[in-house]
């Protein structure tokens, strides 16, 4: 873990799984109580599990195993919600005909009241012998539910439901008293069934309107942005942001002020290096936008809006010198006008 300070300087690093497990892949958030949460994924012998990490003020980090698969458990996700809830999503390998074969979407949740965590669930629809679930990310509300999005290689030649999607696309499901809703559809659908949909990022907005963002084949390489109808229960398409003649990928979604998202993603030309675009969103219109380039490429953008109203950008810069993390206050660079999302 780095510390910050706040002029956005590294203020010291600190390790945080054990010496003896081979670690990557961490997630972090805090709680109302200002507990720290990391997840990562590690493996001491074997197969690679889930860790979960909690840090109290004025307590020692309690460490604990959160999955024990027979194949290997990867790409967690931590969400904590204003109740103080925990839900770690997580994909398992199916170890099948004796190797890997296909993945599948799990997860954990905190539960308060209990100071425990519950039995892990199955997010994703269970056919393990020819399904891909990949990608999870999470997110909770006031109540407590949890809400996983996921990339899923669905094969309408097996099922023939929805009929709207025939590649990798993204789906949905709520969790809420471990039980699992049934998946909705979030990503591709009508003319863009044939679109191939990768990293999913869910945010719920300060109205606890639901919102995904994922990376998006056609018409072009773009990011595509839907939210949540309550009434039909359906998600519904609200924007695209894209690069004329070049290749958009790995969005971040999080929560700002008064129904604002902020909504970074990593972008270049053809040719060229990574550049940053981070847009201010209201109701999925751009209201502030900047891009950021320097000399090397950026990349896997994370941003947030701070309890002082500043906004701050967390992403890889890598170069052949090598690459580093970088934190950098954007707040100046918003309030620049935006630029024209493709609808």
């Amino acid at each position: 873990m780095r510390r910050f300070n706040q002029e956005g300087a590294p203020a010291g690093d600190e390790r945080l799984s054990p010496p003896n497990l081979d670690s990557y892949a961490a997630d972090c958030a805090f709680g109302p109580d200002g507990t720290l949460w990391t997840v990562w994924c590690g493996r001491q012998s074997g197969f690679y599990d889930i860790y979960v990490q909690s840090r109290r003020p004025g307590s020692d980090p309690a460490t604990q195993q959160l999955s024990f698969s027979d194949d290997d458990a990867m790409s967690p996700k931590l969400a904590v919600g204003p109740d103080g809830t925990v839900t770690a999503t997580y994909y398992k390998w199916a170890f099948l005909w004796g190797y890997s074969r296909d993945r599948n979407i799990f997860a954990r949740t905190w539960q308060p009241s209990r100071r425990a965590w519950s039995e892990e669930v199955e997010v994703s629809p269970h056919f393990p012998e020819v399904e891909d679930h990949t990608d999870p990310d999470a997110v909770v509300d006031r109540q407590g539910k949890s809400w996983i999005v996921w990339s899923y290689d669905y094969h309408p030649s097996l099922y023939k439901k929805p009929v709207d999607a025939q590649e990798p696309t993204i789906f949905a499901a709520s969790v809420n008293s471990n039980t699992v809703s049934a998946p909705l559809l979030v990503g591709a659908s009508g003319q863009f069934r044939s679109a191939i949909d990768l990293f999913p990022s869910a945010a719920l907005d300060t109205q606890e309107a639901l919102w995904c963002a994922w990376d998006c084949s056609e018409p072009q390489r773009c990011i595509r942005l839907s939210r949540l109808d309550t009434a039909s229960n359906s998600f519904k398409f609200v924007a695209a942001f894209s690069l004329r003649e070049g290749i958009c990928t790995t969005p971040e979604l999080s929560p700002a002020t008064e129904g604002q998202l902020l909504l970074a993603w990593s972008q270049r030309l053809r040719t060229g290096p990574w550049k940053i675009a981070l847009c201010l969103l209201k109701d999925g219109q751009a209201v502030g936008r900047t891009t950021l380039s320097e000399d090397a490429d950026l990349l896997f953008p994370q941003a947030q809006r701070a309890p002082d109203g500043q906004y701050w950008l967390v992403y890889e810069q890598c170069s052949p010198k090598g690459s580093r993390i970088v934190l950098r206050n954007v707040t100046t660079e918003l309030k620049r006008q935006p630029e024209r999302a493709e609808r």
